[in-house]
């Protein structure tokens, strides 16, 4: 009998593991979501540079603790912890603030209670509190009354208890969370690359739309060589609008290239150098490549208030597109 009993358990766990596998943000995407954005977070935390961005803040030249120093100190919770895989982020309606985040996580239940409890007795900007909507159990970050108009109420979800939730809280925020709860199945979904760093992928509605698809990928080889990569896929109402389309980006981009980085000749080539605009029917595919030495230009050149300065006055220069 206590063998019986024993297979019977070994046949439930095996069952129970194969019918209910570990939940994904992607489990949650509602259908209907014309938008999808991926982020691979564990990999892009793998990147040493952007590690050690994320990692410090300063203030006037003085480091000052960020919040991940902050978390780590306080809570003993690193970003690998809050951010352990893939983000995914759509847009669920059609307000600006109508999006919301999907996001893998280590960062258990009653973790973040922890944290809600400890913040709420001491913090003296925001308001964190517990309450529910549609019928579940949310966490909210409010900006207190002297902030108020600046910062919205912030909505977290634990849609699995490896899968946040994160949205803005809206009179629509309790559409979000039930439309999630049937998610999974948007169509978009087998359109987006798994793979690369990060990924966007939007359908455009209507007739007067003259781009149908919008097809972005961002891709990193190599943490620590760094070398990033980007591709940009449009597919046109017509193969004639894909043709002028590819025609004008060829000429407008390096040419505004060179106005916002006129200080640096040397870089504007390289960065031109580096873009490549291919039509192919009704699609227009975009490349950028961007090397670690020329990002490392690029930070220094931001880094000197003349640059800066000589970018903003540039920005807006440029001939316009012809729709």
């Amino acid at each position: 009998m206590k063998k019986f009993a024993a297979v019977c358990l070994i046949i439930t766990t095996v069952l129970t593991t194969w019918i209910l596998p570990a939940a994904e943000p992607e489990d949650f995407i509602p259908d209907q979501s014309p938008v999808l954005f991926r982020v691979n977070a564990k990999q892009m935390l793998a990147i040493p540079d952007l590690r050690e961005l994320i990692s410090t803040a300063s203030n006037d030249g003085k480091k000052a603790v960020s919040v991940i120093e902050f978390f780590e100190k306080n809570y003993n919770i690193k970003p690998e912890t809050v951010l352990s895989g893939q983000v995914w982020g759509t847009k669920t309606g059609s307000a600006d603030h109508d999006a919301a985040l999907y996001v893998k996580t280590e960062l258990k239940e009653n973790k973040l209670a922890e944290i809600f409890a400890g913040q709420a007795e001491k913090s003296e900007n925001f308001i964190f509190n517990t309450t529910t909507l549609a019928g579940e159990k949310i966490y909210t970050i409010a900006p207190q009354k002297k902030i108020k108009s600046e910062q919205t109420t912030l909505a977290i979800v634990y849609l699995a208890e490896d899968v946040l939730l994160l949205m803005p809280l809206t009179p629509s925020s309790a559409g979000t969370l039930i439309a999630s709860r049937q998610g999974g199945k948007n169509p978009l979904l087998k359109s987006i690359n798994r793979q690369v760093l990060l990924a966007v992928f939007a359908r455009m509605d209507g007739e007067k739309e003259k781009i149908r698809l919008f097809d972005l990928q961002a891709d990193i080889k190599n943490p620590v060589k760094r070398d990033l990569n980007l591709l940009l896929k449009l597919t046109c109402k017509s193969s004639e609008y894909a043709l002028q389309l590819a025609m004008q980006t060829q000429f407008i981009v390096p040419g505004i290239l060179g106005m916002l980085f006129s200080n640096d000749p040397v870089l504007t080539s390289s960065l031109v150098g580096g873009f490549k605009v291919k039509p192919d029917g009704k699609r227009v595919e975009i490349k950028f490549a961007l090397s670690k030495g020329d990002q490392d230009k690029l930070i220094k050149y931001f880094s000197d208030p003349n640059n800066r300065q000589a970018l903003i006055e540039n920005s807006g220069v440029g001939p316009a597109m012809i729709n």
